[in-house]
Parts: C-alpha cells; structure tokens; sequence
C-alpha cells in the first residue's frame, strides 16, 4: 500500500497519512472510485482535504482510486503503525514509553484522563487497548500532529477521545481528571508570559515559584492543578531537570509538598534523534509521598529493526521488585537532586571540602568564536603567540589526541588564561563531562576556550592527579551531574564547581594512593605503546603478501 504512495513520490509521512485517510473515509462511504475532487468536498473535513489537494487533481484521484482497491482493514492497519524512522519532527509517543507511562499510573476503567502535547495520539491508542470507557482530552498545538491524531481516532471507530488545540503553557484547562499524561516536546525557550500564568496554580498548590524554571516543571504545575485531588499523573523529562540548578527551589517545593511519587530513568535511544537521557515523573495530587521511589530501566532495552525500544516485561518487574526508596531526609541531604545515581550506594565523601577552599583559581576559558579564531589562525610556531585548547581536542579518556589550533591574537593581551601545568579543565557544558590533566612545558603558551573551565588547585593541600582520579570516579561523576544547570545543554558553571565538596585527606594518604595511579598509568602507557609497535609489525607482515 506504501509503495503506492512512494511509486507517486509521497514520501512525507504526513501527506501519506492524509491521504490514507482519505482513502479509508471513501471506503467506509461505499466509494471504490472517485472521479473527481469534488467528490469529496461532504464527506472530508477541510484541513485533511487542504492538506492533499497541493498534489494536482489528476494525481490524487489516481492514488486514492489505487488505494481504494485495499481492504478497509488493512487501510487501517497502515494509518496506525508506528513510524519505522523517526525524526525530530515526528510526534509520535514511542509505544513501548506509552506502555510504561500506563503501566505506572494504573489507571481504573472509567476513568477522565488528560493528555498534555498529545501529539499524533500514540498514547490514547495504548489507553484505548489497555482500557474500558475511559474518557480522554488530548491538548496539542500543532495543526499536523492534531490531524494525524483525530485520523487515528477515526481509524479505530472510537469517539471517547476529544483532542483540542490549545496552548497549554499559556491557555487555562478548566475541567479536573482522575489521570494525566504528558510525553513533553525537547524545548527550553516559552513566551515569558507563561511564568506568569502559574501564580495562581502555586497558590492552590501551597508552593512558592521564584525565579525562572524550565518546561518540565511548568508542565508539572499545569498538570497538579487540573488533577482531582487524588489524581495522579506521569510525565517525561530530559534528565537534566531532575539536579540541574535552575530547577533546584521548584523541585525542592514540590518534593517537601509530597507531589512525587517516583522517577523512573528510560533507556537511552528510545527517542532516536537524540542521545539525551529521559526519565519519567510520577506526581501524586493526594500529597502523600513521605519518600520517592527510584527506578533504573537502562537497562531494558531491546533493538526491533531500527527501532530502540523497552522490554516491557523486563522494565515491569524491576519497577514492581528493584527500585529503591528514599526518604526526603536524605533527599534534602542532597539538594533536592533527583538523580537515581546519588542514591544508590554509598556516595558519601569522606574528609570532603569545598573545592574553591583548596584552589588557587578556578575560571572559564576565553570566550570566543570559531569564526573569531579562523581570523587568528596562522601556520607555524614563530608566528604564533597562543595555542589554543578546545573541548574536542580531548577525548572520551581524558587524553589530548588532535594538534592544538596556533593563533595570534595581535594586540589582544589573553594571558589571563593560560593553561599551567597540573591544572585541570572539565568541559563547561554538554552532556558528556570531559575531563584532563594539563601537563604543560614551560615555555609552552596554551589558553583554554569558552567551553572549558580550569581548575588551578592549591598543590600543597590537593594533588591534582588525586582531583582528577576522583572526578574520573563514580562519585566525583555523580557530583559533577549535580552541579549541572540547563536542560536542553547542561553547563557546569565556576560559581558551582567552586561550592562542590571533594575529598582531601592528609597529603601523605594522596601520596600513597597517587604512587599507585602513576604504576597504572605507566603501565598503561607502555601497553598501549607496545600495541602500536605489534600493529606496525603486522602491517609489515602483511604488506609481504
């Protein structure tokens, strides 16, 4: 049926949709020909007509006329398929994340249940499967994603779901519901006015909102004051919002208000365009929550053809017998992070002290542009009076792998940032937190960029290695993800990695533990040497044949 469409060049998954859609509303009109468009005008609405009739008359009445030639089943079967490709304008709920979302609100039949972004419907045909006379409200702003939806509906004869197009940051949602679902869109900028509308809900709410937060918690806030008083409501966030900075004093209100129930981390490449960690967020009206319970789903994943999706009966059981509790006391402790990490085993750090305590400077790097730096670029060392080090000249394991960029800043005096042996840079934002070990020559004249920041501790109390082996660590990973603020691009800023508590023992026992590193990392280094010079050896080998 597909291949009709493609044979036609109608590749864009919407027009396809529109247009098997068409097609099914002929079929279950008793037409298996048109003649003409005109034929349609009383019988398809005017935005599923407005959105085909672009293709030329001609064209369409052929397609449809070959599509009517199916089985009115098997029209339906390929309007609700899930795409097999996904791409960020796609704005279908990933089925298995549906199933999930379900599973933890465990919804009674007959339920009112609302939906947030409810995009092209995914998850109402999931509540549909999975329950009876349920009644669902779908709010989308987007004119396409709404469409595919009401097809969907239409397609499977069900008229208990009513979508509607509003804005939910800015219009008010007037009726109550038992339930609440919400798959929320990866953006990070609103209209300024939305704060606003929230003055209200957090006052029936009993919470405070100071400052700006992102949309994962404005949502929340939408979402508890259009539950019932019991409600509950389950909602998907990039992870960054669950310790991020920004959203630190809103968390902190609503986890002391009781509103959590649970945070639920999915495994990654479930949304395939972005490798962003998502987590879900159970809410629960009845502000009963004296703990929040944790689950870890990463590693409930199954591949099926091109799509990453969850073992649902895996994910199922571990929610029911693996997930840990944790008490607001310790939640508190933490600084209202809601990062499964912190809490599973023990992350307390002994001898800890705040790192700007033990630091002779810690700054961000020269801010400056790419095309800034093309300006300055010059091609041999005599020319040169910096080079410049970037986040991509590290890699994953900490080691600077590609040639620094030579630059002449003319009379731009940049000596402020340059890099001294023993500092460390950690990249200032990204997801993935790199870090070094700066070994630098004495006449070398390296400065750090924008998107590093440069610890320079104080060597007579903190060994940089025993820093930089501690940052490599579990713990000092869980630390470093606290200190994030930014949801779509975490950032680590100075003031941050200034407050942050690291270990410093006595200098000897850093001695004791950096001397055993050292063995390690010459090990390490002469393997990895040795490996080169047995690969050149192969090569020659081979090159013998």
């Amino acid at each position: 049926m597909l291949e009709v469409l493609f044979e036609n060049g109608i590749v864009n998954e919407y027009t396809q949709k529109m247009i098997l859609g068409v097609a099914l509303i002929l079929k279950r009109n008793s037409k298996d020909k048109i003649k003409s468009l005109k034929e349609l005008n009383n019988l398809v609405n005017t935005e599923v007509l407005t959105s085909v009739e672009y293709l030329g008359e001609t064209r369409i009445v052929k397609i449809i006329n070959e599509l009517l030639r199916n089985e009115e089943k098997d029209l339906v079967n390929v309007i609700i398929k899930e795409a097999e490709v996904k791409s960020v304008f796609n704005m279908e709920t990933p089925k298995t994340e549906a199933e999930i979302m379900d599973y933890l609100l465990n919804i009674k039949d007959g339920a009112d249940i609302l939906d947030l972004y409810s995009g092209e419907g995914k998850i109402e045909e999931v509540l549909l499967k999975n329950h009876k006379n349920i009644k669902v409200d779908g709010f989308e702003l987007n004119d396409g994603a709404l469409e595919i939806a009401k097809l969907k509906m239409y397609a499977l004869k069900n008229d208990s779901v009513q979508y509607f197009k509003k804005d939910i940051l800015l219009d008010n949602i007037e009726k109550k519901y038992q339930y609440a679902v919400a798959d929320i869109p990866f953006i990070s900028r609103f209209d300024k006015e939305v704060q606003k509308k929230l003055e209200k809900a957090c006052i029936d709410l009993n919470i405070k909102l100071s400052g700006r937060i992102s949309i994962t918690w404005i949502t929340i806030i939408k979402i508890l004051s259009s539950l019932k008083s019991n409600g509950r409501a389950v909602i998907t966030t990039m992870k960054g919002s669950l310790f991020n900075t920004l959203d630190r004093e809103i968390r902190k209100e609503l986890v002391e208000s009781g509103y959590i129930e649970a945070i639920i981390d999915l495994p990654l490449k479930i949304v395939p365009y972005t490798n962003t960690e998502i987590s879900l967020i159970v809410l629960n009206k009845s502000k009963s929550n004296k703990n929040i319970k944790f689950v870890d789903l990463k590693e409930c994943s199954l591949m099926n053809g091109k799509i990453n999706i969850i073992d649902l009966e895996k994910a199922k059981k571990i929610i029911s017998n693996e997930s840990i509790k944790v008490d607001l006391k310790k939640i508190r402790d933490n600084n209202y992070s809601l990062n499964y990490n912190v809490y599973i085993g023990n992350v307390k750090i002994e001898n800890g002290i705040e790192l700007g305590k033990i630091s002779w400077d810690i700054f961000r790097g020269y801010q400056i542009t790419s095309a800034e730096i093309n300006k300055m670029l010059v091609e041999n060392e005599e020319e040169m009076n910096y080079k410049i080090l970037e986040i991509s000249n590290i890699n994953d394991e900490g080691v600077i792998s590609s040639e620094l960029k030579m630059i002449n800043s003319g009379e731009r005096n940049l000596d402020r940032y340059l890099l001294r042996d023993g500092d460390i840079v950690i990249s200032a934002r990204g997801d993935k937190i790199k870090k070094c070990l700066m070994h630098i020559g004495y006449d070398e004249r390296i400065i750090a960029n924008g998107s590093i920041n440069v610890i320079r501790v104080d060597q007579n109390r903190l060994n940089p290695l025993y820093l930089k082996t501690f940052f490599d660590s579990e713990k000092g990973n869980i630390a470093l993800n606290n200190i994030k603020s930014g949801v779509t691009i975490p950032s680590i800023n100075v003031g941050e990695l200034q407050k942050m508590i690291v270990p410093c023992p006595s200098m000897e026992e850093q001695r004791k533990i950096v001397d055993k590193i050292e063995v390690k990392l010459e090990i390490i280094q002469s393997t990895a040497k040795r490996l080169e010079e047995l690969k050149k050896e192969l090569k020659s080998m081979a090159d013998l044949i």
